[in-house]
């Protein structure tokens, strides 16, 4: 899938999960890890951003050492997803899409 393709995907689910109530307002956020070929790092939801709302073009890009590249202020939970995609890839290297949201539904 082009970078393009997983912005589209990206916004594509968070309508789905906002349109299903699983997540409300600015509560929750998510993100792909990019192989490098896809320009490396991951793209992660903004800041305070609904997820029924997203914009593909202001999708953050942060590279593999955690600089943002592009888009809007990268979600206030960087620094947990970069984490997450750290430890995950130690046991399993496919690991490609953080959710997190804070779902009344779910719990």
């Amino acid at each position: 899938m082009s970078q393009h393709d997983l912005r589209e995907e990206i916004c594509r689910v968070g309508a789905s999960l906002f349109a299903r109530g699983y997540v409300h307002a600015t509560a929750g956020n998510i993100s792909v890890r990019l192989e490098d070929s896809q320009g490396g790092g991951f793209l992660i939801t903004p800041t305070d951003a609904c997820l029924g709302r997203l914009d593909p073009a202001r999708l953050a890009h942060v590279d593999a050492g955690g600089q943002q590249t592009s888009g809007d202020r990268a979600s206030k939970t960087l620094a947990l997803h970069r984490r997450i995609y750290e430890t995950a890839t130690r046991f399993d290297p496919a690991t490609r899409c953080v959710i997190h949201t804070h779902s009344t539904h779910c719990v």
